[in-house]
């Protein structure tokens, strides 16, 4: 232990002896298999790119079977076609090529 001054008072700091400080988990594992960070960081990243994807795919074929269909937002959306094409003349045609 020692002892540090601080405006006349003093205050114990506890200090572990040099030979029993704890390693970090990351030097202790390096030292246990070489390569192993990088391995980690592999199959996080490869993991988390299949969740990703995976998700992204549920999610696509959750909008395409239940959102989208004729009875839920598309409908809404071929709405506006079917109101356009009723009012479509050839004037309008030819303006919009």
């Amino acid at each position: 232990m020692s002892l540090a001054q601080d405006g006349g008072e003093s205050a114990r700091v506890a200090q572990a002896a040099p030979d029993t400080q704890h390693r970090s988990l990351a030097s202790r594992a390096v030292d246990f298999v070489p390569g192993i960070l990088v391995v980690a960081f592999v199959v996080v990243a490869v993991v988390g790119f299949v969740l990703l994807a995976a998700l992204t795919v549920l999610a696509g074929w959750l909008l395409k079977t239940y959102v989208l269909p004729d009875h839920g937002i598309g409908h809404a959306d071929e709405h506006v076609n079917v109101w356009l094409a009723a009012r479509r003349t050839a004037t309008w045609n030819d303006v919009s090529f």
